[in-house]
């Protein structure tokens, strides 16, 4: 299989992928797109090792150059989902903060139980 082919079968990948990524983009999970960023990455990875012609690097460069366009999607998708794991990261940590200052001050208690 010649490399044109082969460059040509992974830019409509990238495209595939991208667009379903971007059309799902509000309601993806974490996971799916974690999964669509190792796809694009082992992707990205086989063009890069490709030896092209330069005329035919010019054939791909405005389908590269309209899977590119939706990477500030995707990164403000990214950014959503760190920010919400820092929410929850500082949540936590608050909540073992005020845990460790209640038990501090409490490690040895006593309940007495009074008859009525």
């Amino acid at each position: 299989m010649s490399t044109a082919v082969d460059m040509e079968e992974i830019i409509t990948e990238l495209e595939n992928i991208t667009l379903q990524c971007v059309s799902r983009l509000n309601i993806i999970s974490y996971e799916d797109l974690q999964q669509f960023l190792l796809n694009r990455e082992q992707l990205i990875f086989r063009v890069t090792r490709m030896v092209v012609k330069e005329d035919h690097r010019e054939l791909y460069k405005d389908r590269i150059a309209s899977i590119l366009k939706y990477d500030e999607s995707i990164l403000i998708k990214m950014n959503s989902f760190k920010a919400s794991a820092a929410e929850e990261i500082a949540k936590m940590s608050s909540a073992r903060k005020q845990k460790h200052a209640y038990e501090s001050h409490y490690q040895e208690s006593y309940f007495f139980d009074k008859k009525k």
